[in-house]
C-alpha cells in the first residue's frame, strides 16, 4: 500500500492528550473523550518491513520519547498479529502496537505498547476504533489471553478517562517508572478478558522501560 505521510510540522505534541505505555507516559497520541468532531472510519493494515519506516515516522512526531532502532528491529522479529496501522484515504493517520506475554499463573497476557494518532485527526474516533480493534481480536483469536494491560502517567486524567471508558481498572501505582519525565510514576491498568475475573489477572512485573524517557 502506498500513502502519504502527513508533515511533522502540522502536529503538535501535547502531552496532555496521550496516553501511557512502557517506557513513555503517552501511548496514545489521542484524545477522544475530548468534543467529538465528525467520525472518520479507519482501514487497517499490517506493519511489514516495508512500511515499519512509516511506523517510525508516526512515533517521532505523536510520542515526546525517542524509539530507536533496536525496538523496531525488536517489534518484527516477534509476531505482530496484535498491531495495526490506521490508514484513512490512504494517509497512516494512527497505528496501536501489543504485545503477547506469558504468565506465571496461566494463560497469556496483552501488553499494549503504543497507540497513536496523528494530532490533525484526533477526536474523531480513530483511537477508539484501534482501541476496540485490540480488544475484539483479544477475544476472539483462540490465544487465551486473560488480561490486557498498560502503563500510564499519573498525571495524565485525559488518558485515564479514555481506558477506564473501555473498561480498564487500575490495579497498581509504580513509582520512578520513567526516568526522564515528571512526574516519573504510572499506573497499571487492566482488563480482564474472556471471561477470567480481574482478581488473579495481575501482568508481569515490568521488564524496564522501552524508550528514550
Amino acid at each position: 500500500r502506498s500513502q502519504r505521510f502527513v508533515p511533522q510540522a502540522a502536529h503538535a505534541r501535547a502531552r496532555g492528550e496521550r496516553a501511557g505505555q512502557r517506557g513513555c507516559p503517552c501511548g496514545m497520541a489521542a484524545s477522544d473523550s475530548a468534543p467529538k468532531r465528525k467520525p472518520l472510519k479507519l482501514d487497517l493494515g499490517n506493519i511489514t518491513e516495508k512500511n515499519i519506516g512509516q511506523l517510525k515516522k508516526l512515533n517521532a512526531v505523536t510520542f515526546p520519547v525517542v524509539y530507536h532502532d533496536p525496538y523496531y528491529e525488536t517489534l518484527l522479529k516477534k509476531p505482530l498479529k496484535y498491531c495495526r496501522l490506521g490508514y484513512y484515504a490512504d494517509v497512516l493517520v494512527g497505528a496501536i502496537c501489543c504485545r503477547l506475554e506469558e504468565r506465571a499463573q496461566g494463560g497469556v497476557a496483552l501488553y499494549m505498547m503504543t497507540l497513536s494518532v496523528l494530532q490533525a485527526y484526533q477526536r474523531r474516533t480513530l483511537a477508539s476504533q484501534l482501541m476496540q480493534w485490540a480488544i475484539d481480536s483479544a477475544q476472539s483469536e483462540g490465544d487465551d489471553i486473560r488480561v490486557m494491560y498498560l502503563h500510564v502517567q499519573t498525571s495524565n486524567e485525559t488518558a485515564l478517562s479514555f481506558y477506564k471508558s473501555f473498561g480498564f481498572e487500575v490495579t497498581d501505582k509504580i513509582e520512578g517508572y520513567y526516568k526522564k519525565i515528571d512526574p516519573p510514576d504510572c499506573y497499571v491498568l487492566c482488563k480482564p478478558l474472556n471471561g477470567y475475573p480481574l482478581e488473579g489477572s495481575a501482568p508481569p512485573a515490568p521488564a524496564g522501560a522501552e524508550g528514550d524517557c
